[in-house]
Order: C-alpha cells, then sequence, then structure tokens
C-alpha cells in the first residue's frame, strides 16, 4: 500500500448464470472481504452466457465517508493556483482531474478514444455526443493523431468549458463531485477496482451498464445459498444469515406469503458493528414472494472484540 492510501472497502464478485427467461441463478460468490484482493473458487462454466458481477455490501465505504465528513475542514480547496486563475491548476485539482481521466480511460492506454469520449460528453453535457462534436474535441485539444485526447487535452476541456460557462467554478465541480470528490479535493466517494478472468478455454467479456435488479441478485443470492435459514412458519417468513466470519455477516429476509409484511431488524444491541444502512434498526417493506437484504455488518475497528446479535419483529399487512 502506498503512503495515505484509503482504507480497504469490502469488495466480492459474483457470478450468475443468464437463464432462457432472462432471470438468473447463483454459480458463485466469494463473499465480500475489506482485503486487497478477493475472489471466487475455480468454477466450471458450461457453454452460455453469465454475469459477473463486482459487489460490496457498502458497509465500509459509509464508515470511511463518515469519519471523513466528521474531519472536513469548512472551507472550500481552490481549484486555481493563486493567480493563475483559467491558466493552472492547483496540484490537488490536477490529481483529481487526472484521476477523473483515468476512471474514463476504459482500455488503459492513456488516452480517450471516441467511445470513452462519448462517456464523457455523457458525464459533462447530460446528453450523447454527435460525431462532429468528438472530431470538435479530438482537433481542438491535445490529442495523439487526432484520435485520442491526452490527459493535457482533458484539462485543456475543462478549463475551455469553465471558460464557456461565465468562468464559473461549479462547472469543474459539478463533475468532481460526481465522481466522489469533496470540497476540499478528497476522493472519499470512489474507489476504482480491477477486474481479472483466469480462463483455460476462449470466452468475450462485454461491458454492462450498470443494473440495480441484476446487483440486487447478485447480493441476495449468495445469502439464501450459504446462509443459515429459519423459517418462521406461522408468519411464512425465511430469514438467510450468513457468516464471513472477521468480514462480518449478512442478513436478508424472504416473504413466502401471500400478502406484503413490514420487517424490522434491531440489531442495535451489537457491539463494535458498522451497518450498510443508515440505522442498525431497519424495517421493510416486503412484497409477497420477494427477498430483501436487512443488515451487512462488518467491524467498525477490527482489530477489537465485536458481536452482533438481532431482534426480528414481523407485521403482516393488508394488500
Amino acid at each position: 500500500r502506498c503512503a495515505n492510501a484509503k482504507p480497504y472497502l469490502d469488495i466480492g464478485v459474483t457470478v450468475l448464470r443468464i437463464l432462457p427467461d432472462y432471470t438468473y441463478e447463483l454459480v458463485s460468490s466469494s463473499g465480500n472481504t475489506a482485503e486487497r484482493q478477493n475472489q471466487t473458487d475455480e468454477i466450471m462454466l458450461s457453454p452460455g452466457e453469465y454475469l459477473v458481477v463486482p459487489t460490496t455490501t457498502g458497509c465500509k465505504f459509509r464508515q470511511g465517508v463518515i469519519e471523513a465528513k466528521r474531519a472536513e475542514e469548512p472551507n472550500f480547496r481552490s481549484l486555481w493556483r493563486p493567480g493563475a486563475e483559467g491558466r493552472r491548476y492547483a496540484a490537488e485539482a490536477e490529481h483529481a482531474l487526472n484521476s477523473v481521466f483515468r476512471a474514463l480511460d476504459v482500455d488503459l492506454d492513456g488516452v480517450l478514444n471516441r467511445d470513452e469520449l462519448a462517456s464523457f460528453v455523457r458525464l459533462a453535457e447530460g446528453c450523447d455526443a454527435k460525431p462532429e462534436v468528438l472530431d470538435w474535441l479530438l482537433t481542438t485539444f491535445d490529442s495523439v493523431d487526432g484520435e485520442g485526447l491526452t490527459p493535457d487535452g482533458f484539462r485543456q476541456c475543462y478549463t475551455y468549458m469553465w471558460d464557456a460557462g461565465g468562468r464559473n467554478d461549479e462547472v469543474i465541480w459539478r463533475d468532481l463531485l460526481f465522481h466522489g470528490y469533496n470540497r476540499q479535493l478528497q476522493l472519499l466517494y470512489s474507489r476504482t477496482i480491477m477486474l481479472v478472468v483466469h480462463a483455460d478455454a476462449a470466452f468475450e467479456m462485454h461491458a454492462q451498464s450498470f443494473d440495480p435488479e441484476a446487483f440486487e441478485e447478485a447480493m441476495e443470492l449468495p445469502i439464501k445459498a450459504f446462509g443459515d435459514c429459519t423459517h418462521y412458519e406461522e408468519a411464512h417468513v425465511k430469514l438467510y444469515v450468513r457468516r464471513g466470519g472477521y468480514n462480518g455477516v449478512s442478513i436478508a429476509v424472504e416473504n413466502v406469503s401471500d400478502a406484503r409484511i413490514r420487517f424490522s431488524l434491531d440489531m442495535s444491541g451489537s457491539e463494535n458493528v458498522t451497518t450498510h444502512r443508515q440505522d442498525l434498526d431497519y424495517s421493510e417493506v416486503v412484497p409477497a414472494g420477494e427477498m430483501k437484504v436487512m443488515h451487512h455488518v462488518m467491524p467498525t475497528e477490527p482489530e477489537k472484540a465485536w458481536s452482533w446479535k438481532y431482534l426480528p419483529k414481523i407485521e403482516r399487512l393488508s394488500s
């Protein structure tokens, strides 16, 4: 780890088979651990389509954000070097913009090609880029052979947008905040991960847009498959608890009745834990036949003793 590196987040990966009716079947899951790397076991895949989903519970992310906010300075950092507004970025701002550039550089070749530039335009302007707009970007700002925008060209582009926007710093702040920076130019709300696949046969991988339903399945199905189940038969509710040792515990509820329920799970009696929820006492309405994750909890301070316990409450709702 390099100096001043951000704390590890809990990360994992789930592999789902895409079925003919476009539902998902669990193939493998690594679980989530707050370590430098995580991986699934070796698995055998028959021909077909699969979804490989990087996962995180959000526990450590939320904990880090809360702690960083407590230590935030009250004043904003300037985007510009003193006396050089519009000409030279402050070192912290230049570093932040370079990080945004690297996040957009999907193929890691050091320049933004036309597809990557199109993603940038959608971010900055909220619309798709016409071919002539991409041509203009590549011929107006620093590029390699007119085909790839360089980091210098990327920063030049932001300076142009700043100037065209009435020299309003918020034009730049908008995108920096979107990418996870706070007003002190600290990266709080974002991390970069690398997904590596080892295989002994030919395969193709294609990036997919974020799908909330698929991500939800990637988090819920492993809890159901690998967790201990408690069946509250009178209420027609199943509670799944997946223990991860020092990496915490995940708890999900499945409503197997024919009516909606309000399920509450109070974990406020736990010691030295953090949850991905706003509060350790959490409730949610669960429709008939559906499953919901109630809590992911992990040790707040892993070097200290910690414990968890829960108190469930089930309320049947009228339709």
